[in-house]
């Protein structure tokens, strides 16, 4: 008698001797012991069940079908009379290599900097000394230095054209503050959806933002991210956008984005949006920390781990589950691999080609996948790990090193 996973169903091992296992249909992830870890090896190896016993004489045969049945009960794998070949579910992203490489590229998310102009004096706009999970979804002060105030629209045209060319249906659009030159930010929007792209999401920076703007933007079928920084305790004038938005027809197409300093601050933000979001307004609050205390910060808190997809972990095997198909282009044009990684620019919209070199952005994607980090390398649920490589290469000076995990 033998047992096998599932064709959906894959097991990771750890360098401690653990493991996981992944069921990519359902999204779960299970971590194993280091005496399940070994069984399994075994049975995935067509090794029957009696020959399991046999080369594990310290298991007892009551544990092992125990063990097994709950496998089955939990449907990720069954018996067989013989020993089978499974035919794993997993899409083969490494033969892209074998594919002339600007007929292999996907860009699955272009976030493109509109502006460096902005009126307020924000916090998170120096990333070096404060670090958060969403700063690149923030409008960062990153690009303040920066010559250009203002991408041209010649500019934005061959960008939009280059990138639909290779397949880019996500479009991130950051204006710090679209009251400062509104009329141009609204041309770069229409120019933005005369290209079909599938989603389109702006950006707007912590500013004022008046309700006709606000409205202009719902004509528009984009997702709008809003952000918002609270400094101190008293969060009242923070919340007024959040009920302005509560008043607006079609706010449902606008997220908030909070950003504090400080877990009581977060905590009276989440009970007050807790009590009075009865209409749904999507809601993000991310913390940020000074950079001399973060690592200790993020040893010292709980890591989420993402759920499991085929997508996901085909993809994250070969690439990095964020930077990944990513692309980011500031107002020269100039190239990145991500807002918060201008060390590492790749080029420009008018040499496109060249950032595609051997040693350009397509390798740079596979170069930072989990299987090339050190120590992450050998972890188990390094296909489902939520790692910011921007943050790591803040804090530890190395783009191929975890600082922030106490797993390692």
């Amino acid at each position: 008698m033998y047992f096998r996973l599932f064709e959906e169903c894959f097991f990771v091992p750890d360098r401690g001797g653990t493991g996981a296992i992944y069921n990519v249909f359902s999204g779960d992830i299970y971590k194993v012991t280091e005496k399940e870890a070994g069984i399994i090896k075994l049975l995935e190896s067509n090794v029957s069940i009696n020959e399991v016993l046999s080369k594990m004489p310290h298991i007892k045969k009551d544990y092992l079908i125990s063990l097994i049945n709950l496998y089955k009960e939990n449907e990720i794998g069954t018996f067989y009379d013989k020993p089978v070949y499974i035919n794993k579910l997993i899409i083969d992203y490494k033969a892209m290599n074998n594919i002339p490489v600007m007929s292999s590229i996907m860009i699955t998310r272009a976030i493109i900097s509109l502006s460096n102009q902005c009126r307020q004096k924000c916090k998170l706009c120096y990333p070096a000394q404060y670090l958060g999970d969403n700063t690149c979804i923030c409008c960062s002060g990153l690009e303040k230095s920066n010559i250009e105030q203002y991408m041209e629209i010649k500019k934005l045209n061959k960008i939009f054209s280059a990138i639909v060319k290779l397949k880019c249906k996500n479009v991130v659009l950051k204006i710090p503050d679209i009251e400062v030159k509104t009329e141009y930010f609204f041309q770069c929007l229409d120019i933005a959806t005369e290209y079909l792209f599938e989603n389109i999401t702006v950006l707007l920076g912590n500013t004022c933002i008046c309700d006709k703007t606000l409205n202009n933007l719902l004509n528009y079928n984009i997702n709008i991210i809003i952000q918002k920084e609270v400094k101190n305790k008293e969060i009242g004038s923070s919340l007024s956008i959040y009920n302005r938005l509560k008043k607006i027809k079609g706010h449902k197409k606008i997220s908030l984005l909070f950003i504090v300093y400080d877990d009581e601050v977060k905590n009276k933000l989440v009970e007050e949006i807790q009590i009075t979001n009865e209409n749904g307004i999507n809601c993000i609050i991310s913390k940020y920390i000074e950079k001399e205390n973060a690592i200790n910060y993020y040893l010292n808190n709980p890591k989420f781990v993402n759920r499991t997809s085929i997508e996901s972990f085909s993809y994250n095997q070969y690439f990095h589950s964020c930077l990944g198909g990513l692309i980011y282009f500031d107002q020269n044009g100039d190239v990145y691999p991500c807002p918060n990684l201008l060390d590492f620019k790749m080029g420009n919209i008018n040499n496109f080609k060249e950032v595609w070199n051997k040693e350009g952005l397509h390798k740079f994607w596979h170069l930072t996948s989990m299987d090339n980090i050190s120590k992450c390398k050998t972890c188990a649920i390094r296909y489902a790990c939520k790692d910011c490589r921007a943050n790591e290469y803040i804090l530890g000076s190395d783009l191929f090193k975890k600082v922030t995990c106490n797993k390692i």
